[in-house]
């Protein structure tokens, strides 16, 4: 509760500490948030279109992407 500045808590009386710089924080917290995506959907656009991605693919797929008839006969056979 709260009487001309001064806020009342189980019979006290207790100066009101106002919130006037919440919301410069808050602003502050969001606009971080947003940018920090922004850099790591920048970073992982750049990761694709430099061709990580498609290396990573590959590597961890299962089938032998290039190494020869016996490793393709070898996956084929033991998977």
């Amino acid at each position: 509760m709260v009487h001309h500045g001064i806020a009342c808590f189980q019979n006290r009386a207790v100066p009101y500490r106002g919130s006037e710089g919440q919301s410069t924080v808050e602003y502050a917290l969001v606009l971080f948030a947003f940018l920090a995506s922004v850099v790591a959907l920048a970073k992982v656009v750049d990761w694709a279109s430099s061709g990580g991605l498609f290396s990573s693919v590959t590597s961890a797929g299962s089938h032998s992407v290039g190494e020869g008839l016996l490793k393709a006969l070898q996956d084929v056979l033991l998977y």
